[in-house]
Parts: structure tokens; sequence; C-alpha cells
């Protein structure tokens, strides 16, 4: 199967492409090595104005000597001097099985040209990611000089097994569920109502950090409320990066399944963190929260509630975490439909 990119060619770029529905993996008993992605803003660069990527499916995209340059998805804006392009959105997929670096993954280098920043504000959410190798999400830029100022939500998704190794020909693994790089941006980051179910491995390095934060700290903004984060090995930590105040968050669930004698430490950033058992129920991919969990009535409210958990089901405005099925809360906004 070839890459679905958001313009016809690098020359002429199309705007308000819609990628819907696809199911993407590797050509048989071949490897996919490069520098793109399987779903790609464009061939060389170009401009993603209002690119929508959509219910599609990217499955064992990737091997273990695929290039560290070649991804799952992604996404940049480098068309010159463009106007700032639109922002985008990615929603409803299933990636399962990819060892092309990193699901969800926005880099931008060299902003000197201008033009190459986005409006708006870019959405990740309703998204399943399982077994992913690097960054379940990752957003990053590098250059000298202003890239982002565009906002980034990302809601609603389940991440299984993300952060996965091994490292690229560089030596240097990806073993987060959330990098961030955010020299020369001033993007707001709002994280809420995820669920991670496990990240890192053996082959991936010796720290896996459930939030990777790199850069001068001193421009973005970044919040987390509401999510899950449910370690399934011992050696790893809620987040790494520098203490700041441009980092804050509250009702976010950290949590060990282990035997052992150790626990999930939640950073010190999270005012208000739980650390019990959020009593998650898994039937295959599916989760939902138990009768007693007591994830299901420990949310902070937000300015626009969700209506839909990630797998469509109505959902309990006052639950942490994308899985709940409840009547439908007041003033919701329904992710399907947008209202």
């Amino acid at each position: 199967m070839g890459r679905v990119v958001a313009e016809g060619s690098s020359e002429k770029p199309r705007y308000l492409s819609y990628p819907l529905g696809n199911y993407i993996t590797d050509v048989p008993g071949e490897c996919t090595c490069g520098q793109q992605g399987a779903i790609d803003s464009a061939i060389g660069g170009g401009n993603l104005s209002a690119f929508q990527a959509l219910g599609n499916e990217i499955a064992d995209f990737g091997c273990n000597q695929t290039s560290r340059f070649q991804h799952t998805t992604y996404f940049k804006h480098r068309g010159g001097d463009d106007p700032p392009a639109i922002a985008w959105r990615q929603a409803y997929q299933y990636l399962h099985g990819n060892k092309a670096r990193s699901a969800l993954h926005t880099f931008h280098q060299q902003s000197n040209g201008g033009g190459r920043d986005f409006t708006g504000t870019l959405e990740l959410h309703d998204n399943v990611i399982v077994d992913q190798r690097g960054a379940g999400i990752s957003f990053a830029s590098g250059g000298n000089g202003l890239c982002y100022t565009g906002d980034l939500k990302i809601f609603n998704n389940v991440m299984i097994n993300v952060g996965l190794g091994p490292p690229g020909e560089n030596g240097f693994a990806e073993a987060q569920v959330y990098t961030f790089n955010d020299s020369f941006n001033t993007t707001t980051v709002e994280a809420y109502n995820n669920l991670v179910f496990g990240w890192g491995d053996d082959t991936a390095g010796d720290l896996d950090q459930a939030v990777r934060i790199d850069g001068s700290m001193d421009s973005m903004t970044y919040i987390f409320r509401n999510n899950i984060f449910v370690a399934t090995r011992p050696d790893v930590v809620s987040y790494s990066g520098p203490e700041t105040t441009m980092i804050s968050g509250s009702n976010n669930f950290w949590y060990y399944t282990g035997a052992e004698a150790t626990t999930l430490v939640p950073p010190d950033w999270d005012t208000l963190p739980f650390t019990d058992d959020p009593a998650l129920i898994m039937d295959g991919l599916i989760f939902s929260l138990s009768a007693d969990s007591p994830a299901r009535n420990s949310a902070v409210d937000l300015p626009e509630p969700i209506l839909r958990d990630v797998y469509g089901r109505l959902r309990d405005c006052n639950a942490v975490g994308p899985v709940q099925f409840e009547e439908a809360c007041a003033g919701a906004i329904d992710s399907l439909s947008g209202q």
C-alpha cells in the first residue's frame, strides 16, 4: 500500500485534504525506510492547511531496521513564504504494531523563512494506539526561530504499550508516551481525558517516561488534567524535564500494576494526583471503568466536557480518562459531530 499524503505534489499543495478510512501497511516482505510517514503532510515539506486524517488504520508499518526519520504519521508545515496553515486534526484512528518511529508525530525544522506556523488549535483526539515504537504523541521543532504559535489539544485517546524500542540508528530511543520540545514555540498544550496503559520496554533505554519535555521551557504552556497513566513496568517515571511553572495539572491517576514494592510517583506539578487503582475493565482492546472505580467521580470540570468516550459510548462528565458509559452530561461536546 502506498503512503497517503496531504498534497498531490510538492509543487502544487492541495488544501482541505481528507484521507478518510484508509488501511495502510507495509508491502508484504518489505520494510518501510525513509523520511516520511504512512500518512504524511507532504512529500519534501509543503502546506497542510486544514488537513484532516480521520478514521484510518495503520498496521505493521516499519521494522526494527526502519530509520528514525520514518514515522507512522508525520505532519509538518514547510511552506516557504506561504501564510500560516490552518490547524490540522487527526482523529478516530487505529494505529497498531507500527515500528516507524512515533505514532502521531509533528516536527517542524528551520522556520527562518516565515510562513511555517499554524493558526487555531491542532486537535489529536479519539485515537487508539497500540504497540508503538517511539512516542505515542510527539510535538517538536528545530531551527533557530519561532516555529509554532498555534495551540494543541490532546484528548480522548487510548494508548497501550507505547514508547517501545529498539533505538534508532543514532542509539536514541523515544521511550515516552508524550514527548515535546518547546524551543522557539509559544503553543499551549492541553492533554485531558486520555488513558495510557504501559510504556517503554527493555530495548528502549534505561529511563522510560510518561511525559518528557526538552528545550528551554520558557515559552510553551502545558496543562494535564483528567488523564489515567497505568505503568506496567517497575522502572518507569511519570515526568522528565525541567521544574517550571509553565507545566501544571491536576486530577490525573498515576498507578503501577505490578507486584513489586514500588509506586509510580506523580510529578510535582500535579496538584491533585491520584495513586489508587483506577479499576479498569479490559475486554480485548476495549477499556471501561468498573462500577466502583475511583476515577468515576474524580474529574475536574472542563470548559467543554466530552459527551462520548473513545469508543463512541455516552460518558459521564465526572469521570477521569476517555472511557466510561453513563447518561450524557449537560453542556457536553459530542466529538462525533462537533456539536
